[in-house]
């Protein structure tokens, strides 16, 4: 996989610099590779453990206290994000609620930030995200909010401070909109809703 991966990134980097020199152009070479890593998949490959870094930046809001978005260990994929709230909430069963982390925050054009439910939450206490994922925009300047809903048959309590949701960095691919006449056709054609089956 990894040897791929390096050729993969071998491949592209050889075609950038050859359309760069046939052009007469000059980019700097971090700009270069974070083209090339957005194109293997935001992927690329360093001493850390072939992971790739994004900048967030994070805003501490007046009514914030505590810790910091936070990844528990090296191969998560999604940081932590804590309630603040002055004083425990209790979820009745069905109900949804809006809970502040006291936090803002910015992410680089690109990409968006994304909200997900924790799985411990979800299993032992019925707490899920409602929209899950909630999209966080990178040009969106407000206070992260995470909107619970309680799937259980008991009332939940939530603390200040506590584990509420995931922050998952995913990158973003915009879509250029043009009018057509005509589709391809395919074998499923309009097929909808369980035209595929059920099993």
């Amino acid at each position: 996989m990894v040897k791929e991966k390096i050729k993969d990134i071998a491949g592209l980097a050889e075609g950038v610099f050859k359309t760069l020199q046939e052009k007469g152009e000059q980019l700097p070479i971090k700009q270069i590779l974070e083209a090339i890593a957005d194109t293997v998949g935001g992927q690329v490959l360093d001493t850390a453990g072939f992971r790739r870094e994004v900048e967030l930046k994070v805003r501490r809001l007046d009514h914030f206290k505590g810790e910091l978005p936070q990844y528990k260990t090296p191969g998560s994929s999604g940081m932590d994000v804590r309630a603040r709230i002055d004083e425990p909430m209790t979820v009745k069963p069905g109900e949804r609620v809006l809970i502040p982390t006291g936090l803002s925050m910015e992410v680089s054009l690109g990409y968006e930030v994304q909200a997900r439910p924790r799985s411990g939450l979800a299993l032992k206490k019925g707490l899920t995200l409602l929209n899950t994922p909630g999209t966080i925009d990178s040009d969106y300047r407000g206070e992260i909010q995470i909107i619970l809903i309680n799937l259980g048959n008991e009332e939940v309590k939530i603390e200040d401070g506590e584990r509420i949701a995931q922050l998952v960095i995913c990158p973003v691919v915009t879509g250029r909109v043009t009018l057509a006449k005509k589709l391809d056709n395919t074998q499923r054609g309009e097929g909808g809703f369980g035209s595929t089956g059920v099993n």
